[in-house]
């Protein structure tokens, strides 16, 4: 009989492969307030994981060793902390070539604390690893309007370059990153990390998708990176087409990006929003995510970012909208009103605060009463497939009622319906768009079943008719509590 020390490497990678997770967790993590910390750790268990299991057996330890370095999590948050940055870098530049090119996922934290400069020790350190990603560190090199006698003089003077020049070394270390997520302190920080990368003739061939968070960036009155930012990186990532920034905004490249993801930088900086959208001609996806505040004024307005969206409303097939707005204790004034215009839209995911209960007058019924529906779900583009709400969808239950008929009818392409309580947390995202959490397959009827954390009722509506989808059709069942 065989054992588990029988196994093949392949199935042994194959068990390796769910220790490791979903490489969408890995960007769900950001869509979450989750601090630097507990994404360093939520990102650190799998490879603990990973290690645990190749313990097992010597030659497990073989087979996984390098495997586990798929996802790898650097938090540096004080000045021996910085420290992990060089351990890694020595790591990657002594070993062979295996560990560097294992790295799919990056996550990089540089805290706020003050650091003093690199010592003599780093920069012998960093000289060859440097060199091999033909950086000269002993190139003079300018700072603002002065020339300085190296590079290393400079790194040496400046603790903040220091980390940043590490960060941006580690990355051009490991090639074949595919998503990564930068976070630095200062606006400044990104900058130096993007002149290194213009400086090497290393290109990250495989890097679709970055993150760029400032938490601070806001309170140093900053909201915008140097236009030279997005082209730098582009430079040294010809394949970048996702961008998710948080605490600062940046132009994008126009071209290249084709899912852009935007959260909180500061209060009435709204109009950077269309700033940023009008520069992606290629835009495909969009999400936009501001968080639960208890002070009105300091909330997006949906319709504003919206109306932002309309000059890429024939691109767009996914947009995600969550301002939070159903936990909050205040109502925005400016509300969606349609994304009739977006004609192209595949996959819908909105907070059910985000628009009115009911703001069109429909005909008025037998007994002489007007009738209302809510303009966003009847007027929704007959390109649709997806639509998820958040929140509670008591007010318009008759309106998702009409939606459905409306299928039967051969009137819109809705494959699934979905309705939660949880926030965009719940999503897991993919190439494709936003996928509901947990969908079923209900062949001729479709059921939409709602339950709240801290209300009783629940709501049921089904809706028995010939609806022909393929076969079938995705309703998404979301329990909330």
């Amino acid at each position: 009989m065989a054992q588990l020390f029988d196994l093949s490497p392949e199935c042994v990678l194959h068990i390796c492969s769910f220790l490791m997770g979903h490489p969408g967790e890995f960007k769900s993590l950001l869509y979450r307030s989750s601090s630097e910390r507990q994404i360093s750790r939520k990102l650190n268990k799998p490879r603990t994981s990973a290690l645990n299991f190749s313990r097992t057996a010597k030659r497990y330890h073989a087979i996984l060793y390098i495997e586990s370095f798929r996802t790898v999590s650097i938090s540096c948050t004080c000045g021996p902390s910085a420290q992990n940055l060089l351990s890694f870098l020595r790591l990657l530049h002594s070993a062979n070539s295996s560990i560097a090119d294992s790295v799919r996922r990056l996550h990089l934290h540089v805290g706020s604390a003050s650091w003093q400069g690199a010592s003599d020790e780093d920069i012998r350190c960093i000289d060859p690893i440097a060199t091999s990603v033909g950086i000269d560190i002993w190139k003079p090199v300018m700072h603002g309007q002065i020339m300085l006698e190296s590079l290393a003089f400079f790194l040496k003077s400046h603790g903040y370059a220091f980390c940043s020049f590490l960060a941006a070394l580690l990355l051009l270390k490991t090639r074949k990153v595919g998503q990564l997520i930068l976070s630095l302190p200062r606006c400044e920080d990104f900058m130096t990390t993007a002149r290194v990368w213009r400086w090497s003739n290393v290109k990250l061939s495989v890097l679709q998708s970055v993150a760029t968070k400032c938490p601070h960036g806001s309170n140093q009155g900053h909201y915008m990176l140097p236009d030279e930012f997005g082209s730098w990186l582009l430079a040294s990532a010809p394949t970048f087409s996702e961008w998710v920034m948080q605490g600062l905004y940046a132009n994008p490249p126009p071209d290249n990006i084709t899912s852009l993801v935007l959260q909180k930088t500061g209060p009435n900086k709204f109009e950077l929003v269309g700033e940023v959208i009008k520069q992606c001609r290629n835009l495909a996806k969009f999400t936009f995510i501001w968080p639960t505040t208890d002070s009105p004024d300091d909330h997006a307005c949906p319709s504003q970012v919206v109306r932002a969206l309309l000059c890429r409303a024939s691109t767009l097939r996914t947009i995600c909208l969550d301002f939070a707005l159903s936990k909050s204790r205040f109502r925005m004034p400016c509300q969606i009103v349609s994304f009739q215009r977006f004609i192209c839209l595949e996959n819908l995911w909105l907070d059910v605060g985000a628009f009115q209960d009911a703001v069109i007058n429909i005909a008025p019924n037998s007994n002489g009463d007007e009738q209302w529906a809510n303009s966003v779900i009847r007027r929704l583009p007959k390109s649709l497939k997806k639509l998820h709400l958040s929140g509670c969808p008591s007010s318009f239950m008759s309106d998702l009622s009409w939606l459905v008929e409306q299928h039967s009818l051969g009137q819109n392409q809705l494959e699934q319906i979905g309705l939660n309580n949880s926030g965009i947390a719940a999503l897991e995202n993919d190439q494709h768009g936003p996928k509901l959490v947990r969908t079923c397959k209900l062949p001729m009827i479709c059921v939409v079943v709602v339950v709240f954390a801290v209300a009783v009722a629940v709501a049921v509506i089904v809706i028995a008719g010939s609806i022909n989808l393929l076969g079938s059709v995705m309703c998404a069942i979301f329990v909330a509590g």
